[in-house]
């Protein structure tokens, strides 16, 4: 069987103001879903995060959520669908802008939180997002595979960048398991590296309640706010790449 070794991706400018945590996450991953004020981030961040990944040379992508900074954008908020377009642009235009002041290329767009789960699985809300990306004239969205975003993508003439998790457990249906249950997040690198060689070698992946499934995808995601995320993509770096 023929496939092509996924990237790695990572939520940035979210939990460290400083972006420490950042200048240390770039040099090991390809993309970066660069948060834009919905659930985390500022101008600030913003500026320094696409100065980072314009020296690494690495991929930038918008990263909007709910306006929800109080719970992280982990919770599903009732929009209006002009209130959500609005507010979606919104944030891309934060990231397209200070992309422009670099000369670099803002590439794609990853929704976060609830928002990415939404989008990705109601089909109204996939083709809202969909239309949000296109006329700001942006030609990727980042997503899971198999979903009504792919669907809306491919109909819409947009590109789509599957993506899996290197540090979260799968259900059986091949959605990620809540944050609320015990388990659902991982950070021992050996069940990280276990997950990952699953992913990019495409063989069997072991879910939360132990059901053979397989992920295709193009970009695998650690998280920055898992409390070894530099850790976790050294040794996935070390052992793949």
């Amino acid at each position: 069987m023929s496939f092509h070794k996924p990237g790695l991706n990572c939520d940035l400018g979210e939990i460290d103001p400083t972006l420490q945590l950042e200048k240390s996450i770039m040099p090991l991953i390809h993309r970066c879903n660069i948060a834009c004020g919905g659930h985390a981030g500022d101008i600030e961040t913003i500026h320094g995060c696409i100065s980072l990944a314009k020296e690494n040379g690495i991929l930038v992508g918008a990263h909007p959520s709910y306006p929800d900074i109080e719970n992280f954008g982990r919770i599903s908020i009732k929009m209006s669908k002009e209130e959500l377009t609005r507010n979606i642009k919104l944030q891309i235009n934060k990231v397209s802008n200070i992309c422009k002041e670099f000369n670099y290329e803002l590439s794609y767009v990853k929704a976060h939180g609830a928002l990415y789960h939404d989008v990705a699985f109601d089909e109204i809300l996939s083709f809202t997002f969909v239309n949000c990306v296109k006329e700001l004239g942006i030609l990727e969205i980042m997503g899971p595979p198999n979903s009504p975003l792919e669907i809306a993508c491919k109909r819409s003439g947009l590109g789509y960048v599957k993506e899996a998790f290197a540090d979260r457990r799968y259900n059986a249906e091949g959605k990620l398991v809540s944050r609320k249950i015990s388990g659902s997040v991982l950070s021992d690198l050996e069940d990280v590296i276990t997950q990952c060689n699953s992913l990019i070698n495409q063989i069997a992946l072991k879910t939360i309640d132990d059901k053979d499934i397989f992920i295709s995808c193009d970009s695998i995601c650690v998280h920055s706010d898992t409390e070894n995320s530099i850790q976790i993509l050294q040794a996935i770096n070390k052992t793949f790449f």
